[in-house]
């Protein structure tokens, strides 16, 4: 049985070094994904793309500027993003492509363009007090029981909490004129708000002026990734019994 043994061993061992990589490595994963957020979200072409100009006199007519908020304000930069782009799931190839040309983007691009045109929006609309009230987030969404995937959303503050709010859902398609006046309508609370059970890893935030990214090195930690169930399951049910137990 000494071949079992063996076998037992370095499954337990490469068992917990995926368990280690678990627990750390979304974190670092994480680090350098709010790097490149913070890069994606200043480019300019974004606006472009969503026509945030070509919109503007129709906003400004349409909504009391004063008396916004961040959540109206952000419905009304998400809805120039959805208006724009179709969602499709991520092949990681070409994809700032098929972003800013074909106009077919996973939750990355949503996220990031909906968040650029929302601190567009609060500069050219002379609310930049709003700035501070929404992030862009990556972490991971979940059932609450399971991890399922990577996710990128945003964030908005609301009454001493922050909220989660989804930008993938398909809600406008390229011809349909927006009433930015009836937003609220156009896009109820319940159809974007805390949508999905997500945590954050990283985020970025609006401080001082300027974009100021943040990563939660104990991620996995916090969040309760199950690293520790992937070496229970390795070492308690793939291997029998009378293997591990095996002198």
């Amino acid at each position: 049985m000494g071949w079992l043994r063996f076998i037992a061993k370095r499954v337990v061992f490469y068992g917990s070094v995926l368990a280690f990589l678990n627990y750390f490595g979304s974190s670092v994963c994480s680090f350098g994904a709010a790097k490149w957020m913070k890069h994606e979200v200043k480019d300019r072409r974004i606006q472009q793309v969503c026509k945030v100009d070509e919109n503007l006199e129709s906003i400004v007519d349409s909504i009391d500027i004063k008396g916004c908020d961040a959540l109206k304000l952000l419905k009304t930069a998400h809805a120039l993003v959805s208006k724009q782009l179709d969602y499709t799931a991520s092949f990681w190839c070409n994809e700032k492509e098929r972003a800013y040309v074909e106009g077919k983007a996973d939750c990355r691009y949503f996220a990031a363009f909906t968040y650029s045109n929302f601190l567009s929006l609060a500069d050219k609309l002379g609310r930049s007090d709003l700035k501070d009230k929404v992030r862009i987030c990556m972490g991971l969404s979940s059932d609450g029981n399971r991890v399922d995937a990577g996710h990128v959303w945003l964030q908005f503050y609301d009454g001493g909490r922050w909220r989660d709010y989804e930008t993938t859902n398909d809600l406008f398609d390229r011809d349909d004129n927006i009433d930015f006046g009836s937003i609220d309508n156009l896009i109820p609370d319940y159809a974007v708000l805390d949508y999905t059970t997500c945590v954050p890893s990283s985020w970025i935030t609006y401080n001082n002026g300027d974009l100021e990214d943040n990563t939660d090195f104990l991620f996995s930690f916090n969040t309760g990734i199950e690293a520790r169930h992937l070496y229970s399951y390795v070492k308690n049910e793939i291997l029998p019994k009378s293997v591990t137990t095996d002198k």
